[in-house]
């Protein structure tokens, strides 16, 4: 029996991916870009919930779990705005841009997820949800001087938002680790709303 490592997210839409993608050009450009490996602006999407290695006999276990979460949620818009990093500035390992949607809908709709996969078996998530897109992962041997400049330039790229996403609907991702990057397929999608 075989495993696919599976999540849960929402994709984003060619003009997201074109903003994202023009935002990487310009920040590998910068003091501590070299320091960093970059994600591929069309592989990234806006995680829900990760479930990791999934056996394929459990699989529409996930599918009919996200379709009830999703039948009970309704389109929503969020925006992409504000670049960070985790853990800190000082320490940085991820580079990331964050949402901006202030009726509270995205954490609901990952809460909704969370809670109908914890019905069908899958465990729930133990940290609060913070919705963010990561771009880069900083390399572990890179020298403190390569990233001093790393909070100085997100800063100035936090004012405004970089796209608008219409949130439709969310999608099952099965994904491969390969030596060039990840690759994501769609599983399984599922429109937002009992009329979708």
């Amino acid at each position: 029996m075989a495993d696919t490592r599976t999540f849960v997210a929402i994709a984003l839409p060619q003009e997201a991916i074109a903003a994202l993608e023009a935002l990487t050009r310009e920040l590998r450009r910068t003091a501590w870009g070299g320091a960093c490996r970059w994600s591929a602006a069309e592989t990234m999407h806006l995680t829900l919930k990760f479930l990791g290695d999934v056996p394929d006999a459990r699989m529409e276990d996930v599918f009919g779990a996200v379709r009830l979460a999703a039948q009970g949620g309704s389109p929503l818009t969020f925006e992409l705005a504000g670049l960070g990093c985790f853990p800190s500035p000082r320490r940085p390992s991820v580079v990331w841009v964050g949402t901006r949607e202030p009726s509270g809908g995205l954490a609901e709709l990952a809460r909704d997820v969370d809670e109908a996969l914890a019905g069908a078996g899958w465990p729930r998530e133990a940290r609060p949800y913070h919705p963010h897109l990561t771009i880069a992962r900083v390399r572990r041997g890179a020298a403190p001087g390569q990233t001093a400049s790393l909070a100085e330039d997100l800063a100035s790229h936090s004012a405004q938002p970089l796209a608008t996403v219409d949130v439709q609907g969310i999608t099952v991702y099965g994904s491969v680790l390969t030596p060039s990057g990840p690759v994501h397929t769609r599983l399984c999608e599922c429109p937002l709303g009992r009329g979708a």
